[in-house]
């Protein structure tokens, strides 16, 4: 995992702080989870990327990332790559770039 993660990224893991992510997806049958360690300066296309790979998925939806407050699972923040996202959510904040 460590030499897959530092190819997607270009950051080794190991050298440098981490998060460990747990990543849900509400299915219309199931709840999909994994939980990724990643390091903690990966910028969020990068993470996007990972996300994509770990998945087997081909990058064809739009994206956003929403953070939760615990266990009442209460969105506190989603952050949008792509000013377009705007329209759909006036609250959400726009990912830097580069």
């Amino acid at each position: 995992m460590n030499a897959a993660l530092t190819a997607q990224t270009g950051i080794n893991p190991y050298k440098y702080q981490t998060f460990e992510l747990k990543i849900s997806l509400d299915l219309e049958i199931y709840t999909a989870i994994c939980r990724l360690i990643v390091p903690a300066a990966l910028k969020f296309d990068q993470l996007h990327r990972v996300t994509q790979n770990v998945f087997g998925w081909d990058d064809y939806h739009l994206y956003d990332f929403a953070f939760f407050n615990g266990p009442q699972r209460k969105p506190v923040v989603r952050l949008v790559p792509f000013e377009e996202n705007l329209e759909y959510d006036a609250d959400a904040i726009l990912m830097a770039s580069g």
